[in-house]
């Protein structure tokens, strides 16, 4: 026995109470689910409920009991189930009902159960569920007997259908019952036992239908719906009847369906004929035209009879093969003529004629290729037997009758042989699947191929094909194609006359082609076919193939879900007119070019130059950054006056401009501008539109803010905004449409902004470390945008992340947490994930969007360990992957990269090291290749002096690399492969050597995910007040040259050597070792004894791509080539039938959305050209020309817009003299002498203008005169004025200190910038001996003033508002003041100016409108008032005037009030 001692108390556990057991006091039981403790001792008897009163519950619970019995003690705590409850037992109970007896049963969870089909034996209990009839009932209490359909004992718990069959008189049905009854399917909604399915109170029609019933019976019972047949029509029940006396042709139970006829045979007097019926009567044909039509003969015609055929006594035709004609009295008979003879007309008679060959054969399904096919009664079986006999038989004709037919392939077709159906798509063409023919069952002739993946025909010169449907051909078969006979060298098969020929075909062959014309299988002839009026639907398949220098020509050809519509491949060409493709994954596709073509070679020659490889830019300035432009343009930025003459140099917040330079694509210096009235520096630039978008800081008083900078390829400012609460904008990417900044916020980390290009903000976000020990503390260093692949191959999804593209990337570095992240934001600022990857430092990150070697990211900067810093480089894929990472070091030396250059398979970094402990930094400047395998590292020296290169970019075959070189800039330009060095140095100890530097692999980079904190912020931007300044103090110097080759500018403009003959215009362009195809798209200067032309191409070669000088190049002319004239595209790129889920309405319900780009595709070196339309209206000339119709918007998209032979162009939108002037020529007088409206001036005719002009221009004794007297005008310098003279007359004079207008002329100020900028100082500053008219702004009052030769005054409004209250009583007013009067705490007295003058004007407003209680006294101060000596009380609340000086006589009056 088990004792538990709790303190005093003692507790004996007794177990399971049982009946008469002793209990002592302080014992305990369980008792169903709960524990007792007895209380007062006592022996138990049979029943616990019996001796409750001696026990107390210790702990309740709860015990499951199953299912309820009505024979079942149940014990207090336990539970059953019951219908679809659960009940709990309140107290100990025998045989009560749980649903009934509350006091004994507590429910504890409601439910349902199901039941099945209802069975009026069986006891329901509340929440059973039956089924009865198509519904399904609830119980709604215990019940019994009673059927489903009593609302008092059952609720629908759903409605449903249950199928009966046929309706039957002697069946029950409840509702949801579904029977049929003649043609229509009835639903029961009552149930019902014996009224038909049309009784309205138990029925509803479902499904109103048509039963075929035969031929009517007049003792049969019909119903709605039943069709019948009665003499040669059908008519359909339209009101149940029995038939006895209600003939079809009774319109109130019948309506005819169809109308027919019936040969009833010779006519009888005692037959009653119908509607329909046809008789022979006198050797014709009559048919009856009304019902109960008896003893009427069939002569007498109308309203009874009809005559169908005209026979004749006379000419009985009476053996078979017998024909019947008419001589010139009456009908005869013409006997069958002898065997293969032929009927012809002499102009009067028919008779038959000599035998001729057979031209016409006929097969048919009920033929049999045992007959000798001459006629349709003795057709032949399959087009196979028929094409077999007839292939050499020259020009015959076989004629197949409607029908489907199964067929062994493949079908050969003989020269000049039609194979014509009987019809359009009346003749289904399917494989032979189930039949051995030799070959294996369902086997083609070559033994292995099934039928269904066969060839199926293959035709001959002059062959043909007319109106046929292909049908359970599949994945390899071929419908029409050439026949290869016994090999290429088979002249039998070649298309030597006449291409073989298509017309009125359909094919459904899915992964199989529909028309193919290889050119590879015959060595000669045309290799061609055609086709017109040919729809392929051939899910997944091709619809025309043409290659290896086939040809084709097809009219009105369409395909549907094809994987590509028209394929030219290895030469291949299509013309093809009026054509669609629609669906698929590709509409119209060419690749390649033809392998037989002997093509004209020759070698690439880039232009030999003498390059300047070391330039020094002097005079104190440091570029941060290089970058080069779409056009082959090299733009340089930074500052001037820098702090310092290494890396740690920054700008001078009290001396640096922020500076940019231009050199053109021919390496020369367009310009070098400062931008100035602020101090500041830039430190990234991106080319947009055609414009330069620059980022960087300037000094705001004592603070430092972020800005950027709009200027156009001439340096002029755009636009300049300043960045809200961002203290310097760090770097710039571009989208080609936005412009997306990222800079250091001064509260809330770094900011990002996206700009459109008029500088307009789009949004601004915030990002800082989600580590509230590090706020403020994580600074941007570098940032790349994702945008548009390079190439078509190239994707997000293979570079590792679909949704990458469009994401801008941020690199930035966090000094508290020690950590570089690379934060991914979209387009439209969504944030995605930020990348962790330890204590390194990013300088530079970029991404390559495919150009060789896909799409990846690339960072450059630097890893720190035990005081050593290494230049390091690493690769990312788009989803932050490291890919690799590389380490460059010379022993424990200091390095970093500043900038890197991924482009396709090669990577270009610059950077710095430093050459000794305590020693100068070297320039760095490296090459990888994609793959992270080091190629050569240079260092870039001059001596003692500091050098860091921080910008790098490729131009051709050249590298050219920028930085600081101690508090000054130098830009080096190296060949690629390096081995030229910097050639001949002139000036300084430059050098450019190759160094060993100790390459590490070590994993410094490792990539974690971190969720920064971001927000969604309105930066705001303001704009700034930088002048440009176009002569800075900056000095450069060409320090070494070296021979080398020119850059490639643009990419496009090449000279080619060793040429036999000029390249042709469209051609393709191969060059060895480059994958890409390009176009020439012009020829120019072909000197045919030299061998040399100039060529244009289309598309640009690339810098990484650029070959090397006499790099070998192939043209071809026999490329591939789609043409399409009057073409449709629909929904091209929404894949086979499966994929585009058929034409949709909604394009967000397509599997695949369309996709314009792959309606063409040219590819290697085939051409795809086309006039089109597709689904959208987009009307399109090839990728040149443009119209969205559905906008009426065009884009003309091509580099040259040739004018030639065009009458007059109407440019309504530019003025040329007038509004809408026509330009009716392109003129190339240097004269200007037609003085035109109608002519538009060649760049050269400008040109030979201006130089005319200024080479007459007469420059003698500091003059220069421009035209002749009378209209001559002139400009004379002397030492200390410019004259400018008009017609003879002297009409200004600029001095060294005034620019004075001469009597009579008009001084007038116009600039772009719409303002006219007027002289400004303080109060005294103003002229000493003043000049009446003369015009300034005083900063002191913030006004406009002029003198009017007496005193200065305010102008435009007068001087600025000022308030004055009671305290400032007896302040003296002056001229031009506007004065609020606040008069709350007391009356003001306001005295007017001492010793006025006329025109001398004060305003007075009341500020509270409380001049009645406390007034305004405007002291006279000397001067009368009104004319009157006394002071003016204005007492009117709210009033307010203005009072002007007109002399001492009547002093100061009311101007207004």
């Amino acid at each position: 026995m088990t004792v538990i001692n709790l303190g005093n108390l003692k507790f004996t556990w007794k177990g399971d109470w049982a009946p008469t057991t002793v209990y002592n006091k302080d014992d305990i039981v369980k008792y169903g689910p709960s524990a007792f403790v007895c209380v007062d001792a006592h022996t138990s008897g049979s029943l616990f409920a019996t001796n409750s009163v001696k026990f107390e519950v210790m702990a309740e619970g709860l015990e499951s009991a199953g299912a309820w019995s009505s024979s079942t003690l149940y014990k207090k705590g336990q539970t059953i189930t019951y219908g679809g409850a659960v009940y709990v037992a309140l107290q100990e109970n025998t045989n009560k009902n749980p649903d009934t007896e509350a006091a004994d049963w507590l429910k504890f969870v409601d439910g349902q159960q199901f039941e099945g089909n209802y069975n009026a034996a069986t006891a329901y209990q509340k929440g059973d569920i039956v089924s009865y009839g198509g519904y399904t009932y609830i119980a709604k209490g215990n019940t019994t007997g009673n059927a489903p359909t009593s609302t008092a004992n059952w609720d629908i718990h759903t409605k449903g259908f249950q199928y009966q069959g046929d309706w039957n008189v002697g069946e029950s049905y409840d509702p949801g019952d579904v029977v049929k009854y003649g043609g229509y399917l009835y639903i029961n909604i009552q149930s019902s036992l014996g009224p038909l399915p049309s009784s309205a109170t138990y029925f509803t029609l479902l499904i109103p239908g048509p039963k075929w019933a035969g031929t009517w019976n007049n003792s049969a019972d019909y119903k709605k719906g039943d069709i019948v047949r009665y003499s040669a029509r059908s008519y359909i029940c339209i009101l149940g009847h029995n038939s006895a006396s209600y003939f079809p042709y009774n319109a109130t139970y019948w309506e005819l369906l169809n109308d027919g006829l019936k040969y009833i045979g010779a006519w009888n007097n005692s037959y009653t004929y119908q509607q329909g019926d046809v008789v022979e009567y006198a050797l014709s044909s009559y048919v009856s035209i009304s019902d109960a039509n008896l003893n009427n003969t069939p002569t007498g015609g109308a309203p009874n009879w009809s005559l169908l055929s005209q026979g004749d006594s006379n000419a009985v035709i009476a053996s078979q093969g017998d024909l019947l004609t008419r001589d010139a009295t009456q009908a005869v008979r013409l006997p069958i003529g002898p065997s293969g003879s032929f009927l012809t007309s002499d102009g009067t008679d028919l008779k038959w004629g000599h035998l001729t060959p057979q031209n016409d054969y006929y097969v048919s399904t009920q033929g049999d290729d045992t007959n000798d096919g001459r006629t349709p009664t003795t057709s032949w079986k399959t087009l196979r037997h028929a094409a077999d006999t007839t292939f050499s038989l020259g020009q015959v004709r076989i004629n197949v009758q409607a029908g489907a037919f199964t067929e062994q392939c493949p079908i050969k077709v003989g020269r000049s042989v039609v194979l014509e159906g009987n019809g359009l798509g009346a003749v289904t063409i399917s494989p032979n699947t189930t039949v051995d023919k030799g070959f294996g069952v369902g086997i083609s002739d070559d033994g292995s191929t099934p039928n269904a993946n066969s060839d199926v025909f293959q035709l001959n010169n002059g062959a043909r094909l007319r109106n046929f449907v292909f049908r359970n051909f599949s994945t390899g078969s071929t419908i029409v194609s050439l026949d290869p006979g016994v090999g290429p060298d088979d002249t039998s098969v070649w298309i030597t006359s006449q291409s073989p020929y298509v017309q009125n075909c359909t094919s459904f062959t899915p992964g199989g082609t529909g028309f193919k014309i290889d050119g590879g299988l015959h060595n000669g002839g045309y290799k061609s076919m055609v086709a017109n009026d040919w729809t392929q639907i051939n899910s997944d398949g091709v619809g025309v193939h043409v290659l290896n220098d086939g040809r084709t020509e097809i009219v009105s050809c369409f395909t549907y879900y094809c994987d590509i519509g028209y394929l030219a491949e290895s030469g291949g060409k299509i013309r093809a007119i009026v054509g669609n493709n629609s669906y698929g994954e590709y509409g119209a596709v060419a690749r390649g070019f033809s392998q037989i073509e002997t093509p004209l070679t020759g070698t690439l020659e880039l232009t030999d130059e003498t390059i300047n490889s070391v330039e020094t830019l002097s005079s104190n300035v440091h570029v941060f950054t290089s970058f080069r432009d779409t056009v082959g343009n090299r733009v340089f930025v930074g500052h001037t006056a820098p702090t310092g003459t290494d890396v740690s140099s920054t700008y001078d917040v009290t001396a640096s401009y922020p500076y940019v330079a231009k050199y053109n694509n021919a390496g020369s210096l367009d310009w070098q501008y400062t931008y100035q009235g602020a101090f500041g520096a830039i430190h990234s630039v991106v080319e947009a539109g055609q414009r330069y978008f620059a980022g960087g800081v300037y000094r705001d008083g004592a603070t430092n803010k972020g800005f950027l900078l709009c200027i156009s390829k001439a340096g002029e400012i755009q636009w300049q905004k300043t960045i809200g609460n961002t203290s310097e904008i760090v770097d710039i990417a571009t989208d080609g449409d936005f412009i997306y900044a990222v800079g250091d916020h001064t509260t809330a980390g770094m900011s990002a902004i996206k700009l459109n290009v008029a500088g307009i903000e789009q949004w601004s976000r915030t990002f800082n470390y989600n580590d509230s020990t590090a706020s403020n503390t994580i600074v941007p260093t570098s940032c790349t945008f994702a945008g548009k692949p390079t190439t078509s191959i190239d994707t997000y999804a293979l570079a590792g992340d679909a949704t990458a593209l469009d994401n801008l990337y941020i690199a930035a570095y966090d000094s508290t947490a020690n950590e570089s992240t690379i934060t991914r934001i979209t387009k439209a600022g969504v944030f995605v994930t930020t990348y962790t990857y330890g204590n390194i430092t990013v300088n530079s990150l970029k991404c390559d969007t495919g150009n060789g070697d896909g799409i990846y990211l690339l960072a450059g900067g630097s890893y720190s360990n035990s005081g050593t810093v290494n230049p390091l480089l690493f690769r990312l894929s788009v989803d932050g992957t490291v890919q690799w990472q590389k380490q460059l070091a010379v022993g424990a030396e200091v390095g970093a990269i500043k900038d890197v250059l991924p482009f396709g398979n090669d990577i270009y970094v610059s950077g710095y090291q430093n050459e000794g402990t305590n020693n100068n930094n070297t320039g760095l400047v490296a090459r990888y290749t994609s793959s992270g395998t080091l190629t050569w590292v240079y260092k870039f020296d001059n001596g003692t002096n500091n050098i860091a290169l921080n910008g790098i970019m490729l131009d051709g075959v050249n590298v050219i690399a920028a930085g600081n070189e101690q508090g000054n800039s130098v830009i080096v330009n190296v060949q690629r492969d390096a081995d030229a060095g910097v050639g001949t140095v002139t000036s300084g100890s430059y050098a450019f050597t190759l160094t060993t530097q100790t390459e590490t692999a070590n994993t410094v980079v490792t990539k974690a995910i971190n969720a920064i904190d971001q927000t969604s912020v309105t930066l705001g931007v303001a704009d700034t007040t930088l002048t440009l300044n176009q002569s800075p103090s900056i000095t450069r110097a060409i320090t070494a040259t070296r021979p080398g080759f020119a850059g490639i500018g643009t990419g496009v403009l090449f000279t080619i050597d060793g040429l036999t003959r000029s390249p042709k215009e469209g051609s393709v362009l191969q060059i060895t070792g480059d994958t890409e195809t390009y176009f020439v798209i012009g020829v120019n200067n072909f000197d045919d004894g030299a061998g040399t032309a100039g060529i244009q191409i289309n598309p640009a070669i690339p810098s990484n791509k650029t070959p090397n000088d006499g790099t070998a190049v192939t043209f071809r002319e026999a490329f591939s080539q789609v043409r399409m004239s009057g073409h449709d595209f629909l929904d091209i790129g929404t894949g086979g039938f499966a994929d585009t889920n058929y034409p949709v309405i909604i394009s967000s319900d397509y599997t695949q959305a369309p996709n314009q780009d792959k309606e063409t595709l040219s590819e290697n070196g085939g051409r795809v050209f086309y006039v089109t339309t597709d689904q959208s209206g987009n009307f399109r000339v090839g990728d040149y020309f443009k119209v969205e119709q559905a906008t009426g918007r065009a884009t003309l998209s091509s580099e040259e817009f040739d004018l030639a032979g065009l009458n007059e162009l109407q440019l309504g939108s530019i003025t040329a003299g007038k509004q809408g002037a026509t330009i009716n020529e392109f003129s190339t007088d240097g004269t200007f002498a037609d003085n035109s409206d109608a002519a538009v001036p060649t760049e050269k005719a400008v040109k030979s203008y201006v130089d005319l002009e200024v080479s007459n221009a007469v420059a003698g004794a500091n003059t220069i005169i421009a035209g002749a007297s009378p209209t001559q005008t002139a400009v004379t310098a002397s030492a200390n004025t410019i004259d400018f003279e008009v017609q003879g007359t002297e009409q200004a004079e600029l001095s060294t200190t005034s620019l004075q207008v001469k009597p009579g002329g008009t001084l007038s100020f116009e600039a772009a910038s719409q303002y006219i900028l007027v002289p400004k100082g303080t109060t005294a500053q103003r002229p000493g001996s003043a000049v009446a008219g003369q015009l300034r702004y005083n900063t002191d009052t913030q006004t406009f003033e002029g003198y009017n030769g007496t005193q200065w005054s305010g102008i435009g409004g007068g001087n600025p508002w000022i308030t004055k209250a009671f305290a400032d009583t007896g302040f003296a007013s002056a001229n031009n003041d506007r004065i609020f009067v606040n008069t709350s705490a007391g009356a003001v007295t306001i005295n007017l100016p001492a010793s006025p003058a006329v025109g001398d004007n004060v305003r007075f407003v009341d500020m509270k409108r409380n001049f009645e209680t406390n007034n305004l006294i405007v002291g006279r101060n000397s001067s009368n008032i009104m004319g009157l000596a006394e002071d003016l009380t204005s007492n009117v609340d709210g009033s307010g005037f203005q009072l002007l000086y007109s002399g001492a006589t009547d002093g100061w009056i009311l101007l207004e009030v």
